[in-house]
C-alpha cells in the first residue's frame, strides 16, 4: 500500500522506481544509499479516463451522441478510452487521432479540436454498418475565472489578511459602453470576461463563444434578482450586449451577476454537476461574477492606463488587472549601458515641455496635465478594484553629470535635476517623477484655489526602492558598496504625486517600496484616509507648500527620515498651511536613531542626536516619560536607542528670509521670519485638558478634541508650563495602552503611548525653527 502511486491527472508520465538502502549500526542509522534518479531508467505511463460499458445508441459519461442536421456525430474527449462491449469498430479516416483495441475499444489520443482546426474521424461500429463521425474535444480538467478576476476574489475573500485598511469590500466597478469622443481607447469600453480553461495535461484551451452559455441577472437586493437578456446586437432596447467574451453595459448605476458555463455537449457528463445528486462532487461548475456599472473607462493594460489617465476628458477609470508599470521608449535614454527615465521638475513641464508638445517624454509612468481652470476643475476617480500597479522594475533616475542634458525636438536642450546637496560620498538623486503624477498648468499658484484632483481607491502601488540601511561598523569596502547601492536606490520612483493647486486623495490604498509614497507640491490638498504606507526611502508623506493635509485611518511605517515631512517657504499668511491628523486612528511605526543614511546624507545626524537627548531628558523630568526605545537595528543587529519620528515641519526659503515683495505685504499678512505658520490640528478622543492640564479645551466635533499645535500654541504653553519658548515640548494625542517586552521602553514593559510636539531649531542647515512630532511612552499613570 505504501508503494502505491496514484496519478489523478490525465497525461503521459515517466515513472521511476528508485531503490533506497538504509545502513544501520545497531539501532542507529549511519548511512543511506540510493540510485541516481537522473540516470535511472523509467517506464512511460499514460493516464486516461476509462468507460467500460458504453452503448453506441446513447450518450455516456465520457462521450455524447449528438445530431447535427441529418447525421449523427459523436463528441469524444482527448485522453479517454471507451469500451463498447457490443461494437466492432473500423476506422475509416482520421486514424492518426484514434486507435482501436480489442475491436470494441476506442482509444482517443491527446489531439483535440481547436477554434481553427477540427480533429475528426469517421468509423463504423459494425461490419458494413452506419458511418459515424467522431469529433474529439479537449478533456477539460479546469474551468475557472481568469487570473485577474481570480486575483480579485482571492484578495477580497481574504481581505482580513491584506494590508488594506478598510476591510469592508466595495463593489467591483465596470464602466458602461462608450462611443464617440468618450471612447478614448477605441474599443467601446468593452469588459473582457476572462476565463481560464485547461486540459488534463495543463494546457490552456481556447473555447468558442458558441461552446459557452452566458446568463445575466440584475441584482435588485440582497436576495432578489431578475433575469436580463444578453443581446447579440446593439439594435433596439438592449441592456447587456455580448460579442464573444466582451461584455458591454448600457446603463451605469446597476449591479449585475454574470454566469458563464460550458455547454453540456463540450464537457464529459461525469465532470458536471448531477441534477439528481447535488451532493456529488463536480469538477466543472458554472462561474459567476458580480459587477457594478459606472461611467469609468475600463483598463486592462499599462498602455490603456497611460492613455486614460492622461486624457482630461476621462473622469473615472476602472482597473481590471495587476499591471506592471512600464515606460515608453521615448521616456528613457541611455548613458553607456544604463537606462534612465527623463526626470524633470513639474515647473519645466509647465513652462517648457508642455508648450513645446514634448511633455510625453517625461518619465512619469502615468501623467495627467490639467488646465488651470478653477471654474471647471479636472477631477478623476481611479477605482483600483483591489489590483496592484507594480513599478518594481522601473529604472532609477540619473545622478549625472553625464546625460542630464536632454535634447528636445526643436534642437534646444533642457537640463534635468541631478544631485541633491548632500555630504560627500552620498550621491542622492533629486527625484521629481512618479508612477502617478498630476500636474496643473499654473505658474502663479494663487492661494486656496483648486483646479481639480485625483481620488485613488482600493488600489496597491509598489515602487522600485526601499528604506535605506547601512551597517557603518563594517569595513571600508563594504560601506562604500552599501553607499553606492543606497545612492542608486535614492533614485527610485515616487508613488503618487501632484503639483500646483490640485487635490490628491487616497481611500483604501496600499503603497510600498517607493522613494516617497505621497508627494505633494505647491498649494495642493492631500487627503489620506484608509491607507497603509510602508518602506519608503525618504518619507512616507512629503509636502512642499501644501495648502492642507488630512490623515485618518492610516498606518505609516518605516521611512528614511520623518514619516511626514512638510516644508513651508511662503511668507504670506494667505498661504498658511493646515494639517489635520486623527491620532486616534493613525498609527505610526517609524523608529529611527538619527544615525541612518538619510540623516547622514542631509547633515541632520547631529541635529537628530541632539534632539533625542534633549527631548528625552526633558520629558523624563517633566512627565516621567520617554521618547526612546531599545530596538535592534536591522543593519548592524545591535541594540539602538530609537525614537518614533512622526512628523517634521521646516520653514525655509522666503519663510526664513523674506524678499522685498514679502516685506511690502500688508502687516496682517506678514508672518514671523524663521518660523512656520503651519497649524497642526491633532485630533484625539480624550480631553487634553483632563490629561495634561492645558489651560483650555478645544472641541473638534461631537466625538473628538483637538490640540492646535502652532508657534502661537507653543508660546502660550511654554509660558504656562514654565518651559523656554523655542525649545518647548507638549504631549498630546490619543493615549493607547501597550504591552512591550522587558527592557524596550525606559518607562517599563507596560506603557501608555501618545505623541509629543517639540520646537526644534535647525538654523545651521538653512532652515528656521521647526516643529517635530515624535512618539511618547508614558507610565501607566501619567503625571498631571
Amino acid at each position: 500500500e505504501d508503494n502505491k502511486v496514484v496519478l489523478e491527472d490525465l497525461g503521459t508520465y515517466i515513472v521511476k522506481v528508485i531503490p533506497v538502502v538504509e545502513i544501520y549500526e545497531g539501532d542507529i542509522l549511519i548511512n543511506t544509499v540510493s540510485a541516481n534518479p537522473v540516470t535511472a531508467e523509467g517506464m512511460e505511463v499514460e493516464v486516461k479516463k476509462v468507460e467500460d460499458e458504453a452503448v453506441i445508441d446513447l450518450s455516456g459519461n465520457y462521450y455524447h451522441r449528438m445530431t447535427e442536421g441529418d447525421k449523427t456525430v459523436f463528441y469524444f474527449f482527448s485522453n479517454t478510452e471507451i469500451t463498447f462491449p457490443n461494437a466492432e469498430f473500423t476506422i475509416l479516416s482520421g486514424s492518426q487521432y484514434v486507435s482501436v483495441v480489442n475491436k470494441n475499444t476506442l482509444v482517443l489520443g491527446d489531439q483535440y479540436t481547436t477554434p481553427n482546426s477540427p480533429v475528426e474521424f469517421t468509423f463504423t461500429a459494425s461490419a458494413g454498418g452506419t458511418v459515424y463521425t467522431g469529433r474529439i474535444y479537449p478533456y477539460i480538467s479546469q474551468f475557472d475565472l481568469g487570473p485577474n478576476l481570480t486575483s480579485y476574489l482571492n484578495t477580497v475573500n481574504n481581505i482580513e489578511d491584506t494590508l488594506y485598511y478598510n476591510k469592508d469590500v466595495e463593489p467591483y466597478y465596470v464602466g458602461k459602453a462608450l462611443s464617440g469622443d468618450a471612447d478614448v481607447l477605441g474599443n467601446q469600453n468593452a469588459f473582457h470576461f476572462e476565463l481560464l480553461v485547461k486540459t488534463a495535461g495543463g494546457k490552456n484551451v481556447e473555447l468558442l463563444a458558441s461552446q459557452l452559455d452566458f446568463k445575466a441577472y440584475e441584482v435588485l437586493g440582497e436576495n432578489e434578482e431578475k433575469v436580463v437578456t444578453i443581446s447579440e446586437t446593439t439594435s433596439g432596447d438592449w441592456e447587456i450586449y455580448r460579442s464573444g467574451e466582451e461584455f458591454y453595459f448600457r446603463e451605469s448605476g446597476k449591479t449585475y451577476r454574470i454566469v458563464i458555463e460550458i455547454k453540456d455537449a463540450y464537457v464529459p457528463k461525469a465532470l458536471k454537476p448531477d441534477p439528481e445528486d447535488p451532493s456529488k462532487p463536480a469538477l466543472i461548475k458554472p462561474k459567476s461574477f458580480t459587477v457594478t456599472v459606472n461611467d469609468g473607462v475600463n483598463v486592462f493594460t499599462n498602455e490603456q492606463l497611460q492613455i486614460a489617465f492622461g486624457d482630461t476628458t476621462v473622469k473615472a477609470i476602472n482597473i481590471h488587472s495587476n499591471i506592471e508599470a512600464k515606460l515608453r521608449d521615448e521616456q528613457t535614454y541611455r548613458v553607456g549601458q544604463e537606462v534612465y527615465p527623463y526626470n524633470f521638475y513639474a515647473s519645466q513641464i509647465v513652462k517648457t515641455l508642455h508648450p513645446k508638445g514634448e511633455a510625453n517624454m517625461v518619465g512619469n509612468v502615468y501623467q495627467r496635465i490639467s488646465p488651470a481652470d478653477s471654474e471647471n476643475p479636472d477631477n478623476v476617480v481611479i477605482n483600483g478594484n483591489y489590483f496592484t500597479i507594480d513599478g518594481s522594475k522601473l529604472p532609477y533616475t540619473n545622478y549625472g553629470p553625464e546625460g542630464l542634458q536632454a535634447s528636445l525636438g526643436d534642437g534646444t536642450t533642457l537640463t534635468q535635476p541631478g544631485a541633491l546637496n548632500t555630504i560627500p560620498g552620498y550621491n542622492i538623486r533629486n527625484v521629481q517623477i512618479a508612477i502617478f503624477n498630476h500636474i496643473a498648468l499654473d505658474e502663479v499658484n494663487p492661494a486656496k484655489v483648486n483646479y481639480g484632483g485625483v481620488l485613488y481607491k482600493n488600489l496597491t502601488v509598489i515602487g522600485n526602492t526601499h528604506t535605506p540601511h547601512i551597517n557603518y561598523s563594517e569595513g571600508t569596502d563594504k560601506i562604500e558598496e552599501a553607499l553606492a547601492i543606497m545612492s542608486r536606490n535614492s533614485g527610485g520612483y515616487v508613488a503618487i504625486a501632484n503639483n500646483y493647486n490640485l487635490t490628491l486623495a487616497v481611500d483604501n490604498v496600499v503603497i510600498g517600496s517607493s522613494t516617497i509614497a505621497v508627494w505633494s507640491h505647491t498649494e495642493t490638498e492631500v487627503i489620506i484616509n484608509n491607507a497603509h504606507l510602508y518602506n519608503n526611502w525618504a518619507n512616507t508623506v512629503y509636502g512642499y507648500d501644501v495648502s492642507s493635509l488630512y490623515i485618518a485611518n492610516a498606518v505609516l511605517e518605516e521611512s528614511g527620515g520623518s514619516a511626514i515631512h512638510l516644508e513651508d517657504t511662503n511668507y504670506s499668511s494667505d498661504y498658511a498651511q493646515t494639517v489635520i491628523i486623527d491620532t486616534a486612528t493613525v498609527e505610526v511605526n517609524n523608529w529611527v536613531s538619527g544615525e541612518e543614511p538619510w540623516f547622514k546624507a542631509y547633515s541632520m545626524e547631529l541635529a537628530a542626536m541632539k534632539m533625542k537627548a534633549q527631548i528625552n531628558s526633558g520629558v523624563r523630568d517633566a512627565f516621567e516619560a520617554s521618547i526612546l526605545r531599545n530596538i535592534t537595528d536591522v543593519s548592524s543587529g545591535l541594540m539602538s536607542r530609537k525614537m518614533n519620528f512622526v512628523l517634521l515641519v521646516l520653514p525655509k526659503g522666503r519663510q526664513v528670509t523674506p524678499n522685498d515683495d514679502d516685506k511690502n505685504l500688508p502687516e496682517d499678512k506678514q508672518t514671523e521670519p524663521g518660523y512656520s505658520d503651519i497649524t497642526l490640528y491633532m485630533l484625539q478622543s480624550q480631553n487634553p485638558l483632563a490629561t495634561y492640564g492645558y489651560g483650555e479645551t478645544w472641541p473638534y466635533d461631537e466625538s473628538k478634541y483637538v490640540v492646535p499645535i502652532s508657534e502661537a500654541f507653543f508660546e502660550g504653553f511654554a509660558l504656562a508650563s514654565g518651559q523656554t519658548y523655542g525649545a518647548a515640548a507638549a504631549p498630546f494625542g490619543e493615549i493607547t495602552p501597550l504591552t512591550l517586552g522587558e527592557g524596550i521602553s525606559d518607562v517599563g514593559p507596560s506603557v501608555l503611548t501618545n505623541f509629543l510636539a517639540v520646537q526644534v531649531g535647525i538654523n545651521a542647515l538653512g532652515y528656521g525653527s521647526g516643529i517635530a512630532v515624535v512618539g511618547l511612552d508614558n507610565p501607566l499613570s501619567p503625571q498631571q
